[in-house]
C-alpha cells in the first residue's frame, strides 16, 4: 500500500521515497508514514505538491540547506549516484535529472513531534505500512 525509506545524513535523516498506492490516496497514510519516520532532524526533497503538502502539515519547513554536515553527506552520495549513472551508461537518466533539479523544494523539520518517543534510528531505515 505504502513505503517510506530515509537515510542517515550525519546530522539528520533524508526520507528519499515516500510513496503510496494511488488507491489508497487521500486514507492518511502519508502523513501515518511520516510519523513513523520518527522525530529530530528529518529532511526530503521533493517536486511533488502532494509530498510538499503532506511534510507542511506535519510540521515541516521549507528551506534552503540540510545544514553543512547533511550537505556534505548528500554531496558525497549524489556524486556516487551520478558515477554509477554514467558507468552504467544511464544517460537518460542524468538528462532527466539535470532536467529537473530546480523544480525541487526542501522540506526540514528539526523538532520532536509531541507524544512521540524518540527511538534510535538504524543508518538505513524502510517503514512499510
Amino acid at each position: 500500500i505504502a513505503h517510506a525509506i530515509k537515510t542517515n545524513r550525519w546530522k539528520g535523516f533524508e526520507i528519499n521515497s515516500l510513496v503510496v498506492d494511488p488507491a489508497h490516496r487521500g486514507k492518511g497514510i502519508s502523513h501515518k508514514l511520516l510519523e513513523k519516520c520518527g522525530s529530530g532532524r528529518l529532511f526530503a526533497y521533493t517536486r511533488d505538491a502532494r509530498l510538499q503538502s503532506a511534510l507542511e502539515k506535519a510540521g515541516f519547513e521549507r528551506s534552503t540547506t540540510p545544514g553543512f554536515l547533511s550537505s556534505l553527506n548528500l554531496l558525497v552520495s549524489r556524486l556516487g549516484m551520478v558515477s554509477w549513472m554514467i558507468f552504467s551508461l544511464e544517460f537518460k537518466r542524468i538528462l532527466h535529472q539535470l532536467k529537473h533539479i530546480r523544480d525541487y523544494e526542501l522540506y526540514v523539520r528539526n523538532s520532536q513531534l509531541k507524544g512521540m518517543v524518540m527511538i534510535p534510528n538504524p543508518l538505513f531505515n524502510v517503514e512499510k505500512y
